[in-house]
């Protein structure tokens, strides 16, 4: 409803608007910043506002910002400078034929026997072993992905050493095994197990699973390298992590068409690439071993993320519609053969290893995004930014393509589309297998995307 960008219009609207339960956390007068928004919103002419979003200009301040302050990170934590400068550095990691690709066995004697350690040359220049790799997946400059792999050591919980163990006395014991003895220093060594004759995962690292990242930035700017620092926490606890780069506004037109579509060409030639990268650790416990594939984004890339799940619930939920005349029992049964079904539980929980990579989001985690558009928008005009923000266009300029846009509003389009209430007993149960399991995280006091 805000259709006049007159100060005086927008405050007297803005009053009209205001509910009569004020939001529990945000303050209930405009903060410093947002008066600062609409009074710039104000005197600026929608023209200019619309020339500096569409001009990729917005992007270029954003990304510009960001990029100039980046140096104060490495000022303020020496840690964090570190960590950024070994994963820009990390080599790639090596994939061909044991002999002669630049991997080693090392053969250790134990009190157990054997046990081989593979190794790279990497590991021997650079301390914590990482690797990088640039996967392209398009043709646009912005469509690439930059994969982090753990060391062939990252252990699956800190303190603990993890290596790719063979001994053949060891058969019978538990996949993550305690070695008698411990390392150079101090630490007890556990192994992941591996076949003696799988010589194609003898070259793959373990991991306890992939960290598919989608990084934010109001749907028109950022980067992937400005998120590179999720990345050590979930390496050295024994995941690959994959941050993705996907267009954005104003090379990129639509969320759903361009910006989803971006991220599941992504989520595509990942799968094809890690195939020949990592395999599942091989480990029976559940606190140390397989926990599965993780679809995580930030901001506007939690939208986007969460958007892409929900339209992979749907495309499931299509190709298995004739389930919905079955009774329950077998629409379950059948709904667990789906992808292995998106939730795989039954290995999941056991802690085991499942018989090959699987490539599906067993997770979904959102952080701080914004998930209803149509009312983001609302809240987007109330501090004066909606003409200057990329969301509007991007995500379709009318309510009802707010509302396309929206995942729980999708969702529920999807769910139209089959018989019965989406609330019956046969969606609940696709629902159940196909959807993964989610946790959305938001800061109480976020004024830019505020909690709902």
């Amino acid at each position: 409803n805000y259709r006049s960008h007159t100060l005086l219009s927008r405050l007297s609207q803005l009053v009209k608007s205001i509910p009569k339960s004020p939001h529990p956390h945000l303050p209930s007068a405009p903060d410093l910043p947002d008066r600062i928004t609409r009074f710039i919103g104000a005197i600026l002419t929608l023209e200019s506002q619309h020339s500096f979003r569409d001009s990729g200009k917005f992007r270029s301040v954003s990304d510009g910002l960001v990029t100039l302050s980046a140096p104060i990170v490495g000022l303020s934590d020496w840690k964090a400078a570190r960590n950024f400068a070994s994963l820009s550095l990390a080599p790639e990691p090596i994939v061909s034929s044991i002999e002669g690709d630049g991997h080693r066995w090392e053969t250790n004697e134990s009190g157990n026997g054997k046990s081989n350690r593979l190794k790279s040359k990497a590991d021997n220049s650079r301390g914590n072993g990482w690797r990088k790799k640039k996967i392209v997946y398009g043709r646009h400059p912005m469509q690439f992905i930059d994969l982090f792999l753990p060391s062939f050591e990252s252990t699956p919980v800190a303190g603990l050493s993890a290596s790719m163990s063979s001994g053949d006395n060891e058969n019978n014991k538990n996949p993550l095994s305690e070695n008698d003895n411990n390392d150079n220093n101090g630490n007890r060594n556990f192994h992941a197990k591996s076949n003696n004759n799988d010589n194609n995962n003898k070259r793959k690292t373990p991991v306890r699973g992939t960290i598919f990242f989608v990084h934010g930035g109001a749907w028109g700017a950022g980067c992937p390298w400005m998120y590179r620092l999720i990345a050590p926490a979930f390496l050295s606890r024994g995941f690959a992590v994959a941050i993705v780069g996907y267009r954005t506004y104003p090379d990129a037109k639509c969320v759903v068409r361009d910006q989803v579509g971006d991220i599941k060409d992504a989520w595509n030639a990942l799968r094809d690439e890690l195939k020949f990268l990592i395999t599942p650790i091989d480990d029976g416990d559940k606190e140390m071993g397989w926990v599965g594939n993780v679809v995580m984004g930030h901001s506007s890339g939690a939208h986007i993320s969460l958007v892409m799940i929900v339209d992979m619930i749907g495309e499931m939920m299509a190709s298995h519609s004739s389930q919905s005349n079955d009774n329950n029992g077998a629409a379950v049964e059948k709904l667990q053969g789906v992808n292995g079904g998106i939730d795989s539980t039954t290995n999941k929980d056991k802690g085991s290893k499942p018989a090959s990579y699987p490539w599906h989001p067993d997770y979904y985690i959102g952080l701080s995004g914004p998930y209803d558009i149509s009312h983001h928008y609302d809240y987007e005009a109330g501090r004066g930014v909606e003409q200057i923000s990329p969301m509007k266009p991007i995500c379709g300029f009318t309510r009802e393509n707010f509302d396309k846009a929206s995942p729980a509003k999708r969702l529920l389009a999807y769910l139209a589309q089959f018989p019965g209430h989406p609330t019956d007993d046969g969606n609940a149960v696709a629902l159940q297998y196909l959807a993964p399991k989610i946790l959305l995280i938001h800061g109480i006091e976020d004024g830019t995307v505020p909690f709902t």
